[in-house]
């Protein structure tokens, strides 16, 4: 049994692996991952019990992590040469800018609040021998329920997957840890506000680039949709897909698809989508289009749509899962705005895009993509003007 298992509370029914209350579980998705650099996280001895801990977490996915106490009178872990301790202090040197052959064998990582973090180090000398290493995050902590001292600052987990990310970039399964990770940190955010509590993150640390993390994390592997459906009455709750569109703004590659509808489109239907029955003689099925879509899609693909209601349209393509809820991220990190996108576009000074095939499908998905990129290159720029401020 290691420092991590400790038993349940009494007060509620808790999951006895990742620690969470039982109707937020999230060991479903946490993945087992087989990394080949070792770990060791020294753990404060009143971070044991937190319920917001993300080191359960991270114990439950990375195969070679080991947790020990920081108790003072405790002899020092064995630890290969090369280790260094993961800590970012101004002393400690960029990870990422290390050679290969220089990059340390192996990891030591506090696990604690910062004030915890310094007394472990202040009470175990070992820990004072250590080379420092420091990372250089691409995006802010999305840590909400508990605060943190600069907006370089990451959370336990977070902090070993990036670290894992330089260290062994070939690694798979540790975008699947975040994903656990946020699942987490939503379901306490929602419980929180269900009750008719806040979390105790501070404005002034969680800047407006947070709340672009579902793009900023994704950003390689992000692909834009955007669909159009009908019904075959006013008041049927069925939608059918009739047209489908994909972007992947890392590389440029493109899916565009008019779906034959089950009845013809009226000529209302067909002027609010800037089309015309000639353009629907080069239409496929449902079945085809799905059929071209998983050609086309990509098991790491992260779906993003700016329609809320798009779900309908991804369930005839066969996609079980939805997608990144982009007019909500956008709203969030504006602070509220209401009006199409196209409008939310002018109001940012972004000019008109060039459509990506024909009618209103084609311009709308023009039009989602643009936002993509410009609220990326939004939280970049607002990273890099705090990490110039000076660290702890």
């Amino acid at each position: 049994m290691n420092d991590l298992d400790s038993p349940p509370s009494p007060r509620r029914a808790e999951c006895g692996r990742c620690g969470r209350p039982v109707g937020f579980c999230v060991c479903g998705r946490i993945p087992r991952v087989e990394h080949r650099t070792p770990i060791v996280a020294v753990q404060h001895v009143r971070e044991r019990s937190h319920p917001f801990g993300t080191l359960r977490l991270a114990a439950l996915g990375l195969e070679r992590l080991r947790v020990v106490v920081g108790r003072p009178e405790a002899a020092p872990p064995s630890l290969p040469d090369g280790a260094a301790l993961l800590y970012p202090s101004r002393d400690a040197v960029d990870l990422e800018t290390l050679p290969p052959a220089r990059r340390p064998s192996a990891l030591v990582l506090l696990d604690g609040t910062w004030s915890q973090s310094r007394k472990l180090l202040r009470v175990n000398p070992w820990l004072q021998t250590l080379p420092r290493v420091r990372l250089h995050p691409k995006a802010p902590s999305r840590y909400r329920i508990r605060r943190e001292p600069r907006v370089e600052c990451l959370s336990t987990i977070e902090s070993l997957v990036a670290a894992l990310e330089v260290l062994e970039p070939e690694t798979t399964g540790l975008a699947g840890l975040l994903d656990a990770f946020d699942g987490m940190v939503d379901g306490v955010v929602e419980h929180l506000r269900t009750h008719g509590k806040r979390p105790r993150f501070r404005a002034g640390v969680r800047p407006r680039a947070a709340h672009l993390e579902p793009l900023t994390r994704a950003r390689d592997r992000l692909l834009v949709v955007s669909g159009e459906g009908t019904r075959r009455t006013p008041d049927a709750d069925e939608r059918h897909l009739v047209a489908w569109g994909a972007i992947r703004p890392a590389d440029g590659s493109r899916f565009l698809r008019l779906v034959r509808p089950p009845a013809p489109l009226s000529e209302r239907r067909l002027a609010r989508m800037e089309l015309d029955a000639h353009a629907f003689r080069g239409a496929v099925d449902v079945g085809e289009a799905r059929r071209e879509w998983r050609a086309f899609r990509r098991p790491d693909d992260v779906l993003v749509a700016w329609d809320p209601a798009i779900g309908p349209l991804l369930e005839a393509l066969g996609e079980g899962a939805p997608a990144r809820p982009l007019k909500e991220i956008f709203n969030r990190w504006r602070g509220g705005a209401r009006g199409p996108l196209e409008e939310q576009l002018r109001a940012l000074g972004i000019a008109p895009p060039r459509p990506l095939g024909t009618g209103r499908p084609g311009r709308s998905l023009a039009a989602a993509a643009a936002l993509v990129e410009h609220l990326v290159r939004a939280a970049d720029a607002e990273c890099e003007r705090g990490a110039s401020e000076p660290l702890p």
